[in-house]
């Protein structure tokens, strides 16, 4: 479930990005326009918006991961703590680890949740965000370099 759901998440946030991309060059389409007017090579206005998009994506990653390394363990115990109340007064049943010690069965209730984030999982996450941001600027890129100078700059008013 948890492959298909993140699945799902990085088509429908790549569609959502690439919509969201194409909008922001159109509205700097004059000036895309007018670095083409005075010289500036197609590839090197390319690598410009693709590194630009890069840096934002990579500063709103930074910002996501810390806040997010905040605020998850106290999210996690509250809603821990709200599913073994709901379990305490609903049935017989504990929430925790089941122990054999013997003839009896021991169980060690959960009290906190380990949400701390590994290398592995930083590096997974980095790698598919700056996928996301080039694939969604890459083609807001090779939409509007297709255009010539002139004609952007023709177009303005």
């Amino acid at each position: 479930i948890t492959k298909t759901f993140t699945i799902a998440l990085l088509v429908f946030g790549s569609i959502v990005l690439i919509i969201l991309s194409n909008i922001a060059l159109r509205e700097r389409k004059y000036e895309i326009g007018v670095l083409r007017a005075i010289g500036m090579k197609k590839s090197r206005v390319s690598l410009g918006l693709l590194s630009e998009m890069l840096i934002i994506t990579g500063i709103a990653l930074g910002i996501g991961l810390c806040a997010a390394s905040i605020s998850s363990k106290p999210i996690a115990n509250a809603v821990l703590s709200s599913q073994v109340e709901d379990t305490k007064e609903s049935s017989k049943y504990t929430i925790g680890s089941k122990y054999v010690t013997g003839s009896t069965i021991v169980t060690v209730p959960i009290d906190d949740i380990n949400t701390e984030l590994n290398s592995n999982a930083i590096a997974q996450i980095t790698f598919f965000s700056m996928i996301l941001a080039l694939v969604s600027s890459a083609t807001g890129v090779m939409y509007i370099t297709k255009f010539e100078p002139v004609k952007i700059l023709s177009e303005r008013n």
